[in-house]
């Protein structure tokens, strides 16, 4: 299906352009359309119907902004305000979390504040993450700079808990049960120092009591690991991720199957 957001944009007799679309993954049939003025990196954020090619008259719908909104479910989003009159951070970004919850039958949308920062934060972030049998988790970002940042889970109430990485570590994917986790710093965890630019396994079962298993899945080769085995275990994951060390980007496609390492493709990423 092609769809022309540009001329949808121009319709609305603005100067709009068309900035990015983003379609809810276990229901396709709606998207959140994101758009720009002349560039800006304010966007207007409004619901799409994919099958009617249409805007939703009652859908969501989102002032111009320098805001974060992303799908939580099928009728409900993750929004981070950053409109005029939305509080802001010293940087301009948002500083607030809300649920937003579709209204039922004409219904306002119902919205509910799961987290706020200080205004000395830089900015807060939230999404869901689907596991390998679409089991949600809901992370909720507070950065304090471009490199430093504290991850939140939500529990079952929307309750927020700090999570113990390190402030310079990267969450890229849950998968298995397991987060991967991305070291710019290094992370002392359970008497073993884990160095900055290692690519981790992390299971959710047991982090809140510093208990959780790790695995090593990628470390820089200046370190060695005379302690540390390859021990992979049942139902392992197959993910694609974006390996960082200094200056240098590498894509890295990891298969780790029953009981050894199975054939790696590396290339530069773009």
């Amino acid at each position: 299906m092609i769809l022309d957001l540009d001329a949808l944009a121009e319709a609305d007799g603005e100067d709009w352009y068309l900035d990015g679309l983003s379609l809810y993954v276990l229901a396709p049939q709606r998207g959140l359309v994101q758009l720009t003025r002349g560039g800006s990196d304010a966007t207007v954020v409004r619901e799409f119907d994919v099958e009617k090619r249409q805007w939703l008259a009652e859908g969501f719908n989102f002032p111009e902004g320098k805001s974060h909104i992303t799908w939580r479910s099928e009728h409900s989003l993750f929004v981070c305000p950053g409109w005029d009159g939305a509080p802001l951070t010293r940087s301009g970004y948002p500083s607030e979390v809300w649920l937003v919850e579709r209204g039922d039958s004409g219904e306002p949308h119902r919205w509910t504040r799961l987290f706020a920062a200080s205004q000395d934060a830089m900015m807060v972030a939230a999404r869901r993450f689907l596991d390998h049998d679409g089991t949600p988790l809901d992370l909720i970002e507070a950065s304090d700079s471009f490199y430093s940042k504290t991850y939140y889970l939500l529990d079952a109430s929307n309750t927020p808990h700090a999570l113990p990485f390190p402030p310079k570590a990267d969450i890229e994917a849950f998968l298995h049960g397991d987060f991967l986790v991305k070291l710019a710093e290094p992370w002392h965890w359970q008497g073993q120092t884990y160095p900055a630019g290692c690519l981790l396994a992390v299971s959710l079962q047991g982090l809140a009591e510093q208990q959780a298993q790790v695995q090593v899945l990628v470390a820089l080769k200046r370190h060695v690991w005379p302690s540390l085995r390859w021990k992979p275990r049942a139902s392992r994951l197959s993910s694609t991720c974006l390996i960082m060390s200094k200056a240098t980007c590498w894509r890295l496609t990891m298969l780790m199957a029953t009981g050894k390492r199975a054939p790696c493709r590396c290339q530069r990423a773009a």
